[in-house]
């Protein structure tokens, strides 16, 4: 069974921190100051959104349910709440609209690396034989 558990962690991580230092630099422009804040709240968060990503080093069909469970809701997240209000408030450059792309296929791999593995589960493995009734 191939194993994306490590994969899925880091994708979920890099994601995490490339967020992070994007929010920073959005603190120091500080254009929208309601949303541009960064402080230990912000690494809080950051800090426990990477814990979740954690989860798929148990490496079980309950940790990758888990983890599109996650996923889906930071696309829920991003596309009912942070594009609609946070994301039009800002004159978006280069940078922003990098981060926002990076940042989504980010988390859309690692979704689909948890399907991925789900399937895998899913799956017998090649040359068992299946059951016969007697």
């Amino acid at each position: 069974m191939k194993r994306y558990y490590k994969s899925t962690f880091f994708l979920l991580t890099v994601a995490f921190v490339v967020s992070a230092a994007y929010q920073y630099y959005r603190s120091i422009l500080a254009e929208v100051p309601v949303h541009d804040d960064f402080g230990m709240k912000g690494v809080a968060w950051y800090a426990i959104a990477i814990s979740f990503g954690a989860v798929s080093l148990f490496n079980s069909k309950w940790s990758d349910l888990f983890i599109l469970f996650f996923c889906s809701l930071l696309y829920l997240a991003a596309f009912l709440y942070y594009f609609p209000v946070v994301y039009s408030l800002r004159n978006n450059g280069l940078i922003d609209i990098a981060e926002a792309v990076l940042y989504m296929a980010l988390i859309f791999m690692a979704a689909v690396l948890a399907v991925l593995s789900l399937r895998a589960r899913a799956k017998k493995p090649l040359g068992t034989k299946p059951e016969q009734k007697q």
